[in-house]
């Protein structure tokens, strides 16, 4: 069996995980306005919609790639998993975004 990774080393090459966007509602009860608050979130650490997986659970689970989960009580990091109150209680409050922006600098190393 040929190891992959030694043969084709360069990044370009490795296929990685895409990110995890965990929603305490489903996506079809997100308004509008609440989605445009996600995407403006994924673009400030360079992703969209389309490069990360969305999926509807009321409960965080443990991550195995890079996960955000909103539905929390308060903005937590913990490993690969950053916890967020719900987007719409994002909605008007600043102090909660620049926490949650803090938090996203460090899953995503910027």
């Amino acid at each position: 069996m040929i190891d992959q990774q030694s043969t084709f080393n360069e990044e370009i090459y490795l296929i990685k995980d895409k990110p995890t966007v965990i929603l305490s509602e489903p996506w079809e009860k997100i308004p509008d306005a609440d989605r445009l608050l996600l995407q403006k979130i994924l673009q400030s650490v360079k992703l969209n919609l389309a490069s990360v997986k969305i999926i509807h659970q009321t409960s965080p689970a443990v991550a195995k790639t890079r996960c955000i989960y909103f539905g929390a009580n308060e903005v937590k990091s913990e490993g690969l998993l950053v916890q967020a109150p719900a987007l719409s209680q994002l909605q008007n409050d600043p102090a909660g975004k620049q926490k949650l922006w803090g938090a996203l600098k460090q899953l995503f190393g910027l």
